[in-house]
Protein backbone atom coordinates (compact mmCIF):
# COMPACT_ATOMS: atom_id res chain seq x y z
CA UNK A 1 0.00 0.00 0.00
CA UNK A 2 2.92 2.35 1.02
CA UNK A 3 4.41 1.40 -2.39
CA UNK A 4 1.71 2.27 -4.39
CA UNK A 5 1.39 5.76 -2.95
CA UNK A 6 4.34 6.65 -3.32
CA UNK A 7 3.77 5.83 -7.10
CA UNK A 8 0.63 7.88 -7.21
CA UNK A 9 2.31 10.77 -5.91
CA UNK A 10 4.97 10.61 -8.34
CA UNK A 11 2.96 10.30 -10.96
CA UNK A 12 0.56 13.37 -10.03
CA UNK A 13 3.74 14.83 -9.54
CA UNK A 14 4.48 14.50 -12.89
CA UNK A 15 1.38 15.25 -14.79
CA UNK A 16 1.29 18.98 -12.53
CA UNK A 17 4.67 18.97 -14.22
CA UNK A 18 3.78 18.52 -17.43
CA UNK A 19 0.98 20.74 -17.22
CA UNK A 20 3.46 23.50 -17.14
CA UNK A 21 4.59 25.64 -20.36
CA UNK A 22 7.35 28.17 -20.87
CA UNK A 23 5.98 31.13 -20.85
CA UNK A 24 9.13 33.94 -22.35
CA UNK A 25 7.53 33.50 -25.47
CA UNK A 26 3.44 33.42 -26.51
CA UNK A 27 1.68 34.07 -29.84
CA UNK A 28 -1.55 35.01 -30.23
CA UNK A 29 -4.77 32.60 -30.76
CA UNK A 30 -4.80 31.04 -34.27
CA UNK A 31 -0.90 31.66 -35.11
CA UNK A 32 2.01 29.44 -34.38
CA UNK A 33 5.96 29.84 -34.81
CA UNK A 34 8.97 28.81 -33.87
CA UNK A 35 11.54 30.34 -31.66
CA UNK A 36 14.79 29.42 -29.36
CA UNK A 37 15.15 29.42 -25.95
CA UNK A 38 18.80 29.82 -24.13
CA UNK A 39 18.98 29.14 -20.33
CA UNK A 40 22.30 30.70 -19.26
CA UNK A 41 22.47 28.93 -15.61
CA UNK A 42 21.25 26.03 -16.69
CA UNK A 43 23.43 25.74 -20.11
CA UNK A 44 20.40 24.79 -21.59
CA UNK A 45 19.11 25.11 -25.50
CA UNK A 46 15.72 24.85 -25.78
CA UNK A 47 13.99 24.57 -29.78
CA UNK A 48 10.13 25.29 -29.19
CA UNK A 49 7.10 25.71 -31.24
CA UNK A 50 4.89 28.38 -29.65
CA UNK A 51 0.85 28.80 -30.24
CA UNK A 52 -1.95 30.68 -28.86
CA UNK A 53 -2.39 27.63 -26.13
CA UNK A 54 1.55 27.08 -24.76
CA UNK A 55 5.21 26.24 -25.75
CA UNK A 56 5.45 22.70 -26.72
CA UNK A 57 9.81 21.46 -26.61
CA UNK A 58 10.85 20.20 -29.79
CA UNK A 59 14.11 19.53 -28.60
CA UNK A 60 16.31 20.48 -25.58
CA UNK A 61 20.39 19.85 -25.79
CA UNK A 62 23.32 20.84 -23.61
CA UNK A 63 25.37 24.40 -24.68
CA UNK A 64 28.34 26.60 -23.69
CA UNK A 65 27.79 30.15 -22.85
CA UNK A 66 30.61 32.93 -21.73
CA UNK A 67 33.02 32.61 -19.12
CA UNK A 68 31.83 36.17 -17.85
CA UNK A 69 28.65 36.34 -15.51
CA UNK A 70 25.74 37.99 -15.90
CA UNK A 71 24.53 40.29 -19.08
CA UNK A 72 27.04 41.53 -21.74
CA UNK A 73 27.56 45.17 -21.34
CA UNK A 74 31.24 45.62 -23.26
CA UNK A 75 33.07 44.40 -25.59
CA UNK A 76 36.05 41.70 -24.86
CA UNK A 77 33.64 41.33 -21.07
CA UNK A 78 33.16 37.77 -22.08
CA UNK A 79 29.56 37.65 -21.35
CA UNK A 80 26.39 36.00 -23.64
CA UNK A 81 23.89 38.95 -23.84
CA UNK A 82 20.56 38.86 -22.30
CA UNK A 83 17.20 39.50 -24.03
CA UNK A 84 14.69 38.91 -27.12
CA UNK A 85 17.19 38.69 -30.77
CA UNK A 86 16.83 37.13 -34.22
CA UNK A 87 19.11 34.73 -36.51
CA UNK A 88 20.17 36.80 -39.48
CA UNK A 89 21.75 34.13 -41.09
CA UNK A 90 23.64 30.95 -41.62
CA UNK A 91 27.45 30.76 -42.16
CA UNK A 92 28.42 27.05 -43.07
CA UNK A 93 31.85 25.77 -41.95
CA UNK A 94 33.36 26.33 -45.83
CA UNK A 95 32.23 29.38 -46.02
CA UNK A 96 34.23 30.12 -41.70
CA UNK A 97 37.14 28.63 -43.91
CA UNK A 98 36.63 31.40 -46.66
CA UNK A 99 36.31 33.95 -44.35
CA UNK A 100 38.54 33.21 -41.58
CA UNK A 101 40.77 30.52 -42.47
CA UNK A 102 40.48 26.88 -41.92
CA UNK A 103 42.26 26.94 -38.64
CA UNK A 104 39.98 30.02 -37.10
CA UNK A 105 37.16 28.46 -38.58
CA UNK A 106 37.73 24.85 -36.89
CA UNK A 107 36.34 26.40 -33.39
CA UNK A 108 32.84 26.89 -35.02
CA UNK A 109 32.49 23.90 -36.07
CA UNK A 110 29.44 22.91 -38.30
CA UNK A 111 28.36 26.37 -38.70
CA UNK A 112 27.26 29.11 -37.15
CA UNK A 113 24.01 31.23 -36.92
CA UNK A 114 24.55 35.21 -36.02
CA UNK A 115 22.08 37.33 -33.55
CA UNK A 116 21.51 40.89 -33.99
CA UNK A 117 23.38 41.59 -31.11
CA UNK A 118 23.28 44.03 -30.00
CA UNK A 119 19.79 45.04 -30.92
CA UNK A 120 17.78 48.61 -30.65
CA UNK A 121 17.68 48.28 -26.91
CA UNK A 122 21.07 47.51 -26.15
CA UNK A 123 22.60 50.02 -28.29
CA UNK A 124 20.49 52.72 -27.00
CA UNK A 125 21.48 50.90 -23.05
CA UNK A 126 25.33 51.91 -24.86
CA UNK A 127 26.38 48.35 -24.93
CA UNK A 128 28.89 47.26 -26.78
CA UNK A 129 30.34 44.21 -28.84
CA UNK A 130 29.32 41.98 -31.49
CA UNK A 131 29.67 39.02 -33.31
CA UNK A 132 27.14 36.65 -30.89
CA UNK A 133 26.45 33.82 -32.47
CA UNK A 134 25.00 30.08 -32.17
CA UNK A 135 27.53 27.88 -33.71
CA UNK A 136 28.96 24.30 -33.34
CA UNK A 137 32.33 23.54 -31.79
CA UNK A 138 35.93 22.24 -32.82
CA UNK A 139 35.68 18.26 -32.24
CA UNK A 140 37.48 17.82 -28.61
CA UNK A 141 37.08 21.23 -27.59
CA UNK A 142 38.07 21.35 -23.75
CA UNK A 143 37.60 24.87 -22.80
CA UNK A 144 33.81 24.86 -20.74
CA UNK A 145 33.12 28.23 -21.80
CA UNK A 146 33.02 30.44 -24.91
CA UNK A 147 33.81 34.56 -25.37
CA UNK A 148 29.89 35.17 -25.31
CA UNK A 149 28.59 33.29 -27.92
CA UNK A 150 26.22 29.71 -27.53
CA UNK A 151 28.01 26.36 -28.52
CA UNK A 152 26.32 23.45 -29.38
CA UNK A 153 28.16 20.02 -30.25
CA UNK A 154 28.18 19.38 -33.76
CA UNK A 155 25.71 16.34 -34.14
CA UNK A 156 23.13 19.07 -32.16
CA UNK A 157 23.20 22.36 -33.99
CA UNK A 158 23.28 20.19 -37.71
CA UNK A 159 20.02 18.52 -36.24
CA UNK A 160 18.36 21.75 -35.16
CA UNK A 161 19.47 23.34 -38.55
CA UNK A 162 16.14 23.08 -40.00
CA UNK A 163 14.57 25.17 -37.38
CA UNK A 164 17.25 28.03 -36.73
CA UNK A 165 16.12 29.82 -39.68
CA UNK A 166 16.94 33.44 -40.69
CA UNK A 167 13.95 35.55 -38.51
CA UNK A 168 13.41 33.22 -35.77
CA UNK A 169 13.10 34.55 -32.69
CA UNK A 170 16.43 33.84 -29.75
CA UNK A 171 15.65 34.42 -26.39
CA UNK A 172 18.79 34.46 -24.12
CA UNK A 173 17.82 34.61 -20.21
CA UNK A 174 19.57 33.29 -17.31
CA UNK A 175 16.66 30.76 -16.56
CA UNK A 176 13.24 30.01 -18.35
CA UNK A 177 10.12 31.25 -16.75
CA UNK A 178 7.50 28.32 -16.18
CA UNK A 179 4.30 28.47 -15.35
CA UNK A 180 0.56 26.74 -16.10
CA UNK A 181 -1.15 27.60 -18.83
CA UNK A 182 -3.51 29.76 -17.20
CA UNK A 183 -0.26 31.95 -16.43
CA UNK A 184 0.77 31.52 -19.90
CA UNK A 185 -2.36 33.55 -21.18
CA UNK A 186 -2.31 35.82 -18.30
CA UNK A 187 1.10 36.89 -19.39
CA UNK A 188 0.22 37.43 -23.00
CA UNK A 189 -3.01 39.35 -21.94
CA UNK A 190 -1.20 41.73 -19.94
CA UNK A 191 1.42 42.30 -22.32
CA UNK A 192 -1.21 42.51 -25.26
CA UNK A 193 -3.54 44.79 -23.13
CA UNK A 194 -0.42 47.59 -23.01
CA UNK A 195 -0.39 47.56 -26.62
CA UNK A 196 -4.07 47.89 -27.03
CA UNK A 197 -3.95 50.63 -25.41
CA UNK A 198 -0.97 52.19 -27.15
CA UNK A 199 -2.66 51.80 -30.73
CA UNK A 200 -6.33 53.54 -29.14
CA UNK A 201 -4.61 56.15 -27.98
CA UNK A 202 -2.50 56.71 -31.23
CA UNK A 203 -6.07 56.24 -33.07
CA UNK A 204 -8.08 58.57 -30.97
CA UNK A 205 -5.26 61.06 -30.86
CA UNK A 206 -5.77 61.44 -27.45
CA UNK A 207 -2.08 62.15 -26.14
CA UNK A 208 -2.67 62.40 -22.88
CA UNK A 209 -3.45 58.69 -22.67
CA UNK A 210 -0.99 58.48 -25.24
CA UNK A 211 2.06 59.30 -23.62
CA UNK A 212 1.35 57.69 -20.10
CA UNK A 213 2.21 54.69 -22.60
CA UNK A 214 5.69 55.66 -22.27
CA UNK A 215 8.34 55.12 -19.36
CA UNK A 216 10.69 57.33 -17.60
CA UNK A 217 13.74 55.73 -19.20
CA UNK A 218 12.94 55.92 -22.93
CA UNK A 219 14.72 57.05 -25.40
CA UNK A 220 13.66 57.20 -28.88
CA UNK A 221 15.77 55.07 -32.15
CA UNK A 222 17.56 58.39 -32.54
CA UNK A 223 18.43 59.42 -29.09
CA UNK A 224 15.86 61.55 -28.43
CA UNK A 225 14.69 61.67 -24.57
CA UNK A 226 11.41 61.27 -23.90
CA UNK A 227 10.13 64.85 -23.24
CA UNK A 228 11.78 65.70 -26.79
CA UNK A 229 10.01 62.34 -28.40
CA UNK A 230 6.94 63.59 -27.15
CA UNK A 231 7.04 67.03 -27.85
CA UNK A 232 7.59 65.72 -31.78
CA UNK A 233 4.77 63.56 -31.54
CA UNK A 234 2.48 65.78 -30.04
CA UNK A 235 3.27 68.16 -33.26
CA UNK A 236 2.64 65.05 -35.59
CA UNK A 237 -0.61 64.36 -33.79
CA UNK A 238 -1.81 68.24 -33.85
CA UNK A 239 -0.63 68.73 -37.74
CA UNK A 240 -2.45 65.10 -39.16
CA UNK A 241 -4.95 64.61 -36.49
CA UNK A 242 -6.59 61.48 -38.45
CA UNK A 243 -5.08 58.08 -38.95
CA UNK A 244 -5.51 54.38 -39.86
CA UNK A 245 -4.02 51.71 -37.80
CA UNK A 246 -4.23 48.04 -38.31
CA UNK A 247 -2.20 45.39 -36.28
CA UNK A 248 -2.16 41.34 -36.27
CA UNK A 249 0.33 38.58 -35.65
CA UNK A 250 0.98 39.70 -32.10
CA UNK A 251 4.04 37.70 -30.52
CA UNK A 252 4.76 38.55 -26.75
CA UNK A 253 8.62 37.61 -25.55
CA UNK A 254 9.71 37.87 -22.19
CA UNK A 255 13.54 37.78 -21.04
CA UNK A 256 12.58 38.31 -17.55
CA UNK A 257 9.51 39.13 -15.62
CA UNK A 258 10.12 42.90 -15.72
CA UNK A 259 11.42 43.00 -19.32
CA UNK A 260 9.27 42.38 -22.19
CA UNK A 261 8.77 42.81 -25.92
CA UNK A 262 5.81 43.19 -28.51
CA UNK A 263 6.18 42.32 -32.09
CA UNK A 264 3.39 42.99 -34.85
CA UNK A 265 2.91 44.03 -38.24
CA UNK A 266 1.57 47.38 -38.42
CA UNK A 267 -0.35 49.21 -40.91
CA UNK A 268 -0.83 53.14 -40.44
CA UNK A 269 -2.50 55.45 -43.09
CA UNK A 270 -2.56 59.71 -42.49
CA UNK A 271 -2.50 62.65 -44.39
CA UNK A 272 0.42 62.48 -44.38
CA UNK A 273 2.18 58.78 -45.17
CA UNK A 274 1.14 55.08 -45.68
CA UNK A 275 3.49 52.79 -44.84
CA UNK A 276 3.66 48.89 -43.35
CA UNK A 277 5.85 46.74 -41.62
CA UNK A 278 6.97 45.25 -38.30
CA UNK A 279 6.76 46.97 -35.30
CA UNK A 280 8.60 46.32 -31.87
CA UNK A 281 7.90 48.02 -28.63
CA UNK A 282 9.97 46.94 -25.56
CA UNK A 283 8.35 47.37 -22.22
CA UNK A 284 9.42 47.86 -18.57
CA UNK A 285 7.41 47.09 -15.53
CA UNK A 286 7.56 50.06 -13.64
CA UNK A 287 4.95 50.12 -10.99
CA UNK A 288 3.52 47.32 -11.68
CA UNK A 289 2.77 49.05 -15.17
CA UNK A 290 4.09 48.10 -18.54
CA UNK A 291 5.82 51.23 -20.15
CA UNK A 292 7.58 51.54 -22.97
CA UNK A 293 11.22 51.94 -22.62
CA UNK A 294 12.32 52.29 -26.52
CA UNK A 295 10.62 51.26 -30.07
CA UNK A 296 11.85 49.75 -33.70
CA UNK A 297 9.95 49.67 -36.82
CA UNK A 298 11.25 48.19 -39.95
CA UNK A 299 9.51 48.93 -42.93
CA UNK A 300 8.19 46.09 -45.19
CA UNK A 301 7.30 47.40 -48.87
CA UNK A 302 4.01 46.03 -50.00
CA UNK A 303 3.36 45.10 -47.24
CA UNK A 304 0.01 42.71 -45.84
CA UNK A 305 -2.77 43.30 -48.26
CA UNK A 306 -5.53 41.71 -45.96
CA UNK A 307 -4.08 44.14 -43.31
CA UNK A 308 -4.94 47.70 -45.22
CA UNK A 309 -8.03 46.29 -46.35
CA UNK A 310 -9.08 45.86 -42.52
CA UNK A 311 -7.47 49.14 -41.81
CA UNK A 312 -11.45 50.80 -43.24
CA UNK A 313 -13.55 49.29 -40.99
CA UNK A 314 -13.57 51.31 -37.80
CA UNK A 315 -13.35 49.23 -34.34
CA UNK A 316 -11.02 49.86 -31.18
CA UNK A 317 -8.68 47.64 -30.25
CA UNK A 318 -10.83 44.97 -28.24
CA UNK A 319 -8.40 42.69 -25.34
CA UNK A 320 -8.67 38.64 -26.68
CA UNK A 321 -11.26 36.64 -24.59
CA UNK A 322 -9.33 34.56 -21.57
CA UNK A 323 -11.31 31.44 -23.55
CA UNK A 324 -12.05 31.44 -26.57
CA UNK A 325 -14.53 28.45 -28.28
CA UNK A 326 -11.88 25.64 -30.02
CA UNK A 327 -13.59 26.46 -33.65
CA UNK A 328 -12.54 30.12 -33.45
CA UNK A 329 -9.19 29.78 -31.90
CA UNK A 330 -7.37 28.82 -35.06
CA UNK A 331 -8.69 32.24 -37.00
CA UNK A 332 -6.22 35.11 -36.77
CA UNK A 333 -7.41 37.85 -34.95
CA UNK A 334 -6.45 41.24 -36.61
CA UNK A 335 -6.27 44.39 -34.16
CA UNK A 336 -8.22 47.06 -36.22
CA UNK A 337 -8.96 50.91 -35.11
CA UNK A 338 -10.55 53.88 -36.74
CA UNK A 339 -10.14 55.16 -40.02
CA UNK A 340 -9.43 58.52 -41.84
CA UNK A 341 -8.34 58.88 -45.60
CA UNK A 342 -4.63 59.06 -46.44
CA UNK A 343 -2.31 60.75 -48.69
CA UNK A 344 -0.29 57.45 -50.08
CA UNK A 345 3.58 58.54 -50.31
CA UNK A 346 5.42 56.52 -52.57
CA UNK A 347 8.45 55.65 -50.97
CA UNK A 348 8.46 56.48 -47.51
CA UNK A 349 11.69 56.06 -45.23
CA UNK A 350 10.50 56.22 -42.05
CA UNK A 351 7.52 55.09 -40.01
CA UNK A 352 6.57 59.24 -39.41
CA UNK A 353 7.88 61.86 -41.74
CA UNK A 354 7.70 64.98 -40.37
CA UNK A 355 6.62 67.64 -42.65
CA UNK A 356 4.99 71.31 -41.93
CA UNK A 357 1.70 72.04 -42.14
CA UNK A 358 2.69 74.54 -45.02
CA UNK A 359 3.73 71.83 -47.13
CA UNK A 360 0.81 69.23 -46.63
CA UNK A 361 -2.29 71.57 -45.44
CA UNK A 362 -4.72 70.48 -43.43
CA UNK A 363 -7.89 70.88 -45.85
CA UNK A 364 -6.15 67.81 -47.60
CA UNK A 365 -7.60 65.40 -45.07
CA UNK A 366 -10.80 64.92 -45.56
CA UNK A 367 -12.22 61.65 -43.35
CA UNK A 368 -14.75 59.75 -44.95
CA UNK A 369 -18.40 59.31 -44.39
CA UNK A 370 -19.67 55.80 -44.29
CA UNK A 371 -22.09 57.04 -47.49
CA UNK A 372 -18.82 57.14 -49.66
CA UNK A 373 -16.84 54.58 -48.57
CA UNK A 374 -19.71 52.44 -49.14
CA UNK A 375 -20.00 54.00 -52.67
CA UNK A 376 -23.87 54.70 -52.45
CA UNK A 377 -25.82 55.44 -55.71
CA UNK A 378 -26.86 58.73 -56.25
CA UNK A 379 -31.16 58.62 -56.79
CA UNK A 380 -32.04 59.61 -60.34
CA UNK A 381 -33.46 62.72 -61.12
CA UNK A 382 -36.64 62.74 -62.93
CA UNK A 383 -35.00 64.73 -65.76
CA UNK A 384 -33.75 62.20 -68.51
CA UNK A 385 -30.14 62.59 -69.00
CA UNK A 386 -27.79 60.78 -71.08
CA UNK A 387 -26.12 57.57 -70.44
CA UNK A 388 -22.08 58.28 -69.81
CA UNK A 389 -19.95 55.17 -69.70
CA UNK A 390 -16.91 56.11 -66.76
CA UNK A 391 -14.91 54.73 -64.82
CA UNK A 392 -16.03 54.22 -61.38
CA UNK A 393 -14.40 55.54 -58.77
CA UNK A 394 -12.44 53.65 -56.68
CA UNK A 395 -13.55 53.02 -53.17
CA UNK A 396 -11.40 53.93 -50.22
CA UNK A 397 -10.12 49.84 -49.77
CA UNK A 398 -9.31 49.82 -53.30
CA UNK A 399 -7.34 52.67 -53.40
CA UNK A 400 -4.96 50.96 -50.55
CA UNK A 401 -4.43 47.76 -52.43
CA UNK A 402 -3.61 49.51 -55.37
CA UNK A 403 -0.81 51.95 -53.58
CA UNK A 404 0.35 48.58 -51.97
CA UNK A 405 0.46 47.04 -55.08
CA UNK A 406 2.97 49.11 -56.38
CA UNK A 407 5.40 48.32 -53.61
CA UNK A 408 4.17 44.96 -53.81
CA UNK A 409 6.02 44.82 -57.61
CA UNK A 410 8.88 46.56 -56.39
CA UNK A 411 9.93 43.74 -53.78
CA UNK A 412 9.02 41.31 -55.74
CA UNK A 413 11.06 42.39 -58.49
CA UNK A 414 14.13 42.99 -55.38
CA UNK A 415 13.83 39.55 -54.54
CA UNK A 416 13.73 37.99 -58.48
CA UNK A 417 16.88 39.85 -59.13
CA UNK A 418 18.75 38.54 -55.82
CA UNK A 419 17.33 34.89 -56.79
CA UNK A 420 18.28 35.01 -60.36
CA UNK A 421 22.32 36.51 -59.30
CA UNK A 422 22.27 33.57 -56.07
CA UNK A 423 21.31 31.08 -59.07
CA UNK A 424 24.15 31.98 -61.76
CA UNK A 425 26.83 32.05 -59.01
CA UNK A 426 25.43 28.54 -57.70
CA UNK A 427 25.25 29.72 -54.07
CA UNK A 428 22.87 27.36 -52.65
CA UNK A 429 23.03 29.21 -48.96
CA UNK A 430 22.14 32.80 -50.40
CA UNK A 431 19.88 30.79 -53.22
CA UNK A 432 17.97 29.04 -50.71
CA UNK A 433 17.79 32.48 -48.48
CA UNK A 434 14.74 33.42 -51.04
CA UNK A 435 12.41 30.23 -50.32
CA UNK A 436 10.36 29.78 -46.99
CA UNK A 437 11.16 27.12 -45.23
CA UNK A 438 7.53 26.18 -45.94
CA UNK A 439 8.68 25.87 -49.41
CA UNK A 440 7.03 22.72 -51.80
CA UNK A 441 8.12 22.08 -55.65
CA UNK A 442 6.45 19.17 -56.87
CA UNK A 443 7.35 16.18 -54.45
CA UNK A 444 10.34 18.30 -52.70
CA UNK A 445 10.01 20.20 -49.51
CA UNK A 446 12.52 23.02 -48.45
CA UNK A 447 15.22 20.52 -47.30
CA UNK A 448 14.80 18.32 -50.40
CA UNK A 449 14.99 21.27 -52.63
CA UNK A 450 17.90 22.52 -51.50
CA UNK A 451 20.03 19.41 -51.56
CA UNK A 452 18.89 18.94 -55.01
CA UNK A 453 19.98 22.17 -56.14
CA UNK A 454 23.20 22.02 -54.14
CA UNK A 455 24.49 19.03 -56.18
CA UNK A 456 23.67 20.26 -59.32
CA UNK A 457 25.06 23.22 -58.39
CA UNK A 458 28.16 21.39 -56.93
CA UNK A 459 28.41 19.42 -61.21
CA UNK A 460 27.36 22.64 -62.84
CA UNK A 461 30.29 25.34 -63.93
CA UNK A 462 28.33 27.53 -65.13
CA UNK A 463 24.84 28.95 -65.37
CA UNK A 464 22.96 31.60 -67.21
CA UNK A 465 19.54 32.80 -66.43
CA UNK A 466 17.50 35.59 -68.30
CA UNK A 467 13.76 36.17 -67.24
CA UNK A 468 11.72 38.48 -69.11
CA UNK A 469 7.84 39.89 -69.47
CA UNK A 470 7.54 39.66 -65.35
CA UNK A 471 3.76 39.63 -64.25
CA UNK A 472 2.91 40.66 -60.46
CA UNK A 473 -0.07 39.44 -59.03
CA UNK A 474 -2.23 38.88 -55.80
CA UNK A 475 -3.10 34.88 -55.10
CA UNK A 476 -5.26 33.90 -52.64
CA UNK A 477 -4.50 33.57 -48.84
CA UNK A 478 -2.33 37.06 -49.38
CA UNK A 479 -0.26 35.49 -51.56
CA UNK A 480 1.77 37.05 -54.41
CA UNK A 481 1.58 35.47 -57.50
CA UNK A 482 4.87 36.11 -59.65
CA UNK A 483 5.03 34.92 -63.78
CA UNK A 484 7.54 35.01 -66.09
CA UNK A 485 9.55 33.92 -68.86
CA UNK A 486 12.98 32.27 -68.01
CA UNK A 487 15.48 31.16 -70.13
CA UNK A 488 17.97 28.85 -68.75
CA UNK A 489 21.53 28.02 -70.32
CA UNK A 490 23.27 25.64 -68.15
CA UNK A 491 26.87 23.93 -69.62
CA UNK A 492 25.30 21.38 -71.89
CA UNK A 493 21.27 21.83 -71.17
CA UNK A 494 19.44 24.88 -72.25
CA UNK A 495 15.44 25.21 -71.95
CA UNK A 496 12.90 28.34 -72.40
CA UNK A 497 9.45 28.09 -70.32
CA UNK A 498 6.92 30.25 -68.24
CA UNK A 499 8.22 30.07 -64.41
CA UNK A 500 5.59 30.78 -61.49
CA UNK A 501 6.97 31.61 -58.38
CA UNK A 502 4.23 31.92 -55.59
CA UNK A 503 5.55 34.22 -52.60
CA UNK A 504 4.14 34.65 -48.89
CA UNK A 505 4.92 37.03 -46.41
CA UNK A 506 6.83 35.93 -43.24
CA UNK A 507 9.35 37.23 -40.77
CA UNK A 508 11.92 37.72 -43.31
CA UNK A 509 9.56 39.56 -46.00
CA UNK A 510 8.51 37.77 -49.42
CA UNK A 511 9.93 34.73 -49.65
CA UNK A 512 9.27 31.60 -52.72
CA UNK A 513 6.61 29.37 -50.58
CA UNK A 514 6.00 27.31 -54.49
CA UNK A 515 7.53 27.03 -57.90
CA UNK A 516 6.32 25.58 -60.78
CA UNK A 517 7.95 25.95 -64.20
CA UNK A 518 6.09 25.08 -67.81
CA UNK A 519 7.37 24.42 -71.67
CA UNK A 520 7.00 27.78 -73.42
Amino acid sequence: MKKFLIILLLLTASCAFAANTIINVAAQRGESFNAVIVEKEKRKLHVVRVTGDGVSIIKSVNVLVGKGNGDKASRGDLKTPEGVYRITGFLSGQRLIEMYGKETAKIYGFGAFPLNYPNLLDNLNGKTGGGIWLHGKEDNRQDPATKGCVALDNPDIRGLSQYLKPGTPVIITRNALIGSSQTYRQSYDTARAAVNEFINAWQANNFDRFKKAYGKGFRSKDGKSLQAYLNYKKYLMDTYPDRKIAADNFRIFHESKDEVVAQFDQYYSAANMTVYGRKTLYFRNEGGQLRIVAEDFEQMKGGNVRLAAKAQESKPVLPELAEKPKEQSKKPEPVVVASAKPLPKKEPVKEVVKETPKETPKETVKPLSEKIIAQVEPEKTETAQPEIHETPEQSEPEKILEDNMTGIRETAAALLDGWQTAWESRNIDEYMSYYSERFKGGRMNFDAWKKDKGGKFGRIASISVTIEDVKVEMGKDDTVVVTFIQKYTGDTYSDTGIKTLILENGDSGLRIVSENWRAK
